[in-house]
């Protein structure tokens, strides 16, 4: 290659780093939050619904396919300051609890009851959701689900206790 070929390659290859540094320095450090939601900060009532668990059920989950919606039933009638109600013409907002078939992620749907619009998803991991020993599955799962109620509870403006 001859020097003047390569000059000029330097130089294209030099003005286009330049331009991306340029076009890098003005984007702002930080993106301020979106908006939450006004139907998720002024609900009052939520329903929750089963959305079960997508793919194959792991027969060493607890025997019982519908623990993990029972307990965050439970969790949310204990800590939400929301209302749950058991029917969901009676509610503000629609949560949606699925789980994934292999238990490795549960995903919390969110979605307005009039407008059916969906609003928010929470979506935690759950790590070793997995184990093969029962005791270690049921207590990884424990933690996902804690996970995703205290997400849930600073989505909706309840502050979370510290010691879940």
């Amino acid at each position: 290659m001859n020097r003047l070929g390569f000059g000029l390659r330097l130089i294209i290859l030099s003005s286009a780093l330049l331009s991306a540094v340029a076009a890098l320095a003005q984007l702002p450090a930080t993106v301020p939050n979106a908006p939450i939601p006004t139907p998720i900060l002024n609900a009052k009532k939520i329903f929750l619904a089963n959305g079960g668990l997508d793919g194959t059920y792991s027969p060493w989950y607890n025997s019982d396919p519908n623990r993990a919606y029972n307990q965050l039933y439970a969790g949310l009638k204990s800590t939400s300051r929301l209302e749950l109600v058991s029917d969901p013409a009676d509610a503000d907002l629609i949560l949606e609890l699925r789980i994934d078939g292999d238990f490795s992620f549960f995903r919390l749907a969110i979605s307005d009851r009039k407008t059916h619009s969906p609003l928010w998803t929470l979506i935690r991991s759950c790590p070793n959701c997995g184990a093969i020993r029962k005791n270690d599955l049921d207590r990884n799962l424990d933690k996902g689900l804690s996970a995703i109620l205290k997400d849930f509870d600073n989505l909706t403006g309840k502050p979370s206790d510290p010691a879940r």
